[in-house]
């Protein structure tokens, strides 16, 4: 087990990993450490304030690698169902602290009946984070009844990750999550007192 409290990504530990053993880079290892950081950084949107996953991927890009390939694998395959779904979800965001922090919450059910998986919902919270006057949100997926993936995103007026920690999880500053058991309605209302 190892922690790197500093990382983006654990695209930017294991290029520290396989630099330390001297494996030398070629493709294969490169267009995966490539993607993981894009995927867990979010496009270089929750980097800790360091250059470091930008000169990481500098070195990486020496490789075949392909971004806008890897950018569309990852965020630009979306389905009529999600887009159904998207319309849906989108529409039942509530907004707390004076409209400055949204709350999704995800039902398993509603994904199953358009045939979605748990991880077609991963984009959702960022869209909302697009929004100019959120400071920050919270999504609730449900993975089984009474039991929830919490995600925490914050433009820098919260340090999510405290709440995180404080719920159990982790995560980056400015994103993070933690795993939960109870209602719906309880979790909100533990969230919430944390904001606030």
């Amino acid at each position: 087990h190892w922690m790197a409290i500093h990382a983006s990504s654990t695209g930017e530990i294991a290029f520290h990993l396989i630099k330390a053993l001297e494996i030398p880079l070629d493709q294969n290892i490169a267009l995966p450490i490539y993607t993981s950081i894009v995927f867990d950084t979010h496009y270089f949107r929750y980097i800790r304030g360091s250059a470091t996953p930008h000169l990481i991927v500098a070195e990486l890009l020496r490789h075949d690698i392909n971004p806008q390939k890897v950018h569309r694998h990852l965020f630009g395959n979306h389905t009529l169902n999600k887009l159904k779904y998207l319309a849906k979800i989108l529409g039942l965001v509530e907004f707390e602290c004076e409209g400055r922090l949204a709350l999704i919450k995800i039902v398993k059910a509603d994904l199953n009946k358009l045939g979605l998986h748990l991880d077609e919902t991963r984009d959702i919270i960022d869209m909302v984070m697009n929004v100019e006057s959120i400071e920050a949100a919270v999504l609730f997926r449900e993975d089984a009844k009474d039991k929830f993936k919490v995600s925490f995103r914050s433009k820098g007026m919260f340090t999510v990750s405290e709440l995180a920690q404080e719920l159990g999880g982790g995560g980056h500053q400015f994103a993070s999550g933690a795993y939960l058991k109870g209602s719906y309605n309880d979790l909100k209302d533990q969230v919430l007192s944390l904001f606030e």
